[in-house]
């Protein structure tokens, strides 16, 4: 007997969090498995894992997320409503990895993600750190339809406006706040304006975008004024750094507007940033 839809997804999402996806000849084996068992068998969730598991070990395996997706649209054929897309998180983990995929060209996934939000209410059940991933995937697939942008600032609204959660600095609240800045990044500097419905309806997604930025602005104010993040170690190069460039060139807990990242100190007339804890660094002109 062969492996049940549901012992491939378990297969594959501990791939995934273990990192083993680059075994190739494992992934092979696993595919094979996975593409012997008919679409109708996998669930929006297991289907979801497996998209899920390629994204996090950076496995394009093309035969195999098509198998996934006619999963995916197999489940949206037989249900109705929020049923018929597999809840929050699977929406949520589909849209995610088709972007760090890269899969902008894939019309039938783009049809599937764009039809996945229209049944969930926007202020409902998705997770800050799920919407934020929508609305970084909208931006790197480039998604510029009218009700999926209305969506993603609706959801986005509810959780920088009235979550509790994000009400204090940590690790995901910097995640979120990170990917919705890369989203309103987009939104201002797609080579071709993201909204092409009619002038009035353009200016309405545009004062939202305006007020959600301004809106993240201000938590992001907040936030950074209750993290402590300042060690002995900052403060010691901060002072270094003043001593070399200047009392006032020295700028501390730097934001970045076209990256929606921070850094410890910007020195603005020499273009430098210093990174004194953190463990990566990035570049602005090399997109990572």
């Amino acid at each position: 007997a062969g492996f049940s839809a549901q012992g491939v997804a378990s297969i594959f999402t501990a791939l995934g969090r273990l990192g083993a996806g680059f075994d190739l000849e494992l992934h092979h084996a696993l595919s094979r498995a996975a593409l012997a068992i008919p679409p109708s068998q996998f669930p929006p969730q297991n289907a979801a894992a497996v998209f899920n598991s390629l994204a996090n070990c950076r496995i394009l395996d093309r035969p195999l997320l098509s198998h996934m997706l006619s999963a995916l649209r197999a489940a949206q054929a037989r249900g109705a409503g929020e049923a018929a897309f597999g809840g929050p998180q699977v929406v949520a983990n589909v849209w995610h990895a088709a972007a760090v995929l890269n899969l902008a060209c894939d019309a039938e996934l783009l049809a599937w993600l764009r039809a996945s939000l229209l049944p969930f209410p926007p202020r409902g059940a998705f997770s800050p750190q799920g919407v934020a991933n929508i609305a970084w995937a909208v931006a790197v697939l480039d998604v510029r339809d009218l009700p999926t942008l209305r969506w993603v600032l609706a959801a986005l609204d509810r959780h920088v406006s009235a979550t509790p959660a994000l009400g204090r600095a940590s690790s995901s609240s910097d995640v979120f706040l990170r990917q919705v800045w890369l989203f309103l990044v987009w939104c201002d500097h797609a080579h071709a304006p993201p909204f092409r419905d009619a002038a009035e309806e353009q200016a309405e997604v545009r004062g939202a975008v305006d007020a959600l930025r301004e809106a993240v602005r201000k938590m992001r104010g907040r936030l950074s004024g209750k993290a402590s993040r300042h060690s002995l170690l900052q403060a010691e190069v901060a002072t270094a750094a003043r001593g070399v460039f200047g009392d006032g060139a020295v700028q501390e807990e730097w934001f970045c507007d076209a990256t929606g990242y921070s850094v410890d100190m910007h020195v603005a007339a020499r273009n430098v940033s210093i990174e004194v804890d953190g463990a990566r660094p990035f570049s602005i002109d090399a997109h990572r």
